[in-house]
C-alpha cells in the first residue's frame, strides 16, 4: 500500500469514527429530550431527578461539542484528501511531543517534531515508526497533521 493510500485510510478511519460518535450522541440527546416526560415518570418527577436529567443532557451536549471540535480539522482536510493534494516535505526528526510509559517502564515516543529542510521550520506531526535524527520524505494533511512516510 502506498503512503498516499495509507494516509487516506488513516484520515477516513478518524473521520468516520468521529462522525458516527457525533451522530450517536446527537440522536441520544434528541431522544432523551423528546422522551423527557416518560423518563422522569420512572423517577417520580422529583426535583432531584429533573436536575439529574438536565445534568446528563448538559454532559452529553459537552461531549457532542468536544466531538465537533475534533471533527472540524477532518472537515477542513477532506477536500485535500479527495483531491489527493497532500503537502510533501523532507524533514529530520528533532524530538517528540509525547512520551508515554507502559507497564514495562520503557517510554514510547509519539508525535515527532520535524524540522522541515526547505524552510528550517519545525512542525509536530502524527507520524509512526520514525527515529530521532533520521531524515524522511513525508506527506501530511494541513489541519489534522496526519502524516505518512513516502
Amino acid at each position: 500500500m502506498s503512503a498516499e493510500d495509507r494516509l487516506i485510510k488513516s484520515f477516513y478511519t478518524g473521520f468516520w469514527s468521529l462522525l458516527v460518535v457525533f451522530i450517536v450522541f446527537l440522536i441520544l440527546i434528541v431522544i432523551m429530550i423528546l422522551c423527557k416526560s416518560k423518563i422522569l415518570e420512572r423517577f417520580d418527577n422529583s426535583k432531584t431527578s429533573i436536575m439529574w436529567f438536565w445534568i446528563v443532557i448538559m454532559f452529553l451536549i459537552i461531549l457532542t461539542v468536544f466531538f465537533i471540535y475534533q471533527l472540524v480539522p477532518f472537515c477542513k482536510d477532506k477536500k485535500q484528501v479527495d483531491n489527493r493534494n497532500f503537502i510533501t516535505i523532507t524533514g529530520t526528526v528533532v524530538g517528540f511531543d509525547k512520551k508515554t510509559y507502559y507497564d514495562d517502564g520503557k517510554p514510547t515516543y509519539s508525535n515527532p517534531i520535524i524540522n522541515i529542510e526547505e524552510t528550517d521550520e519545525t512542525i509536530v506531526l502524527k507520524l509512526k515508526d520514525v527515529n530521532y535524527n533520521d531524515t524522511y520524505n513525508i506527506i501530511y494533511l494541513e489541519h489534522t497533521r496526519l502524516a505518512e512516510r513516502k
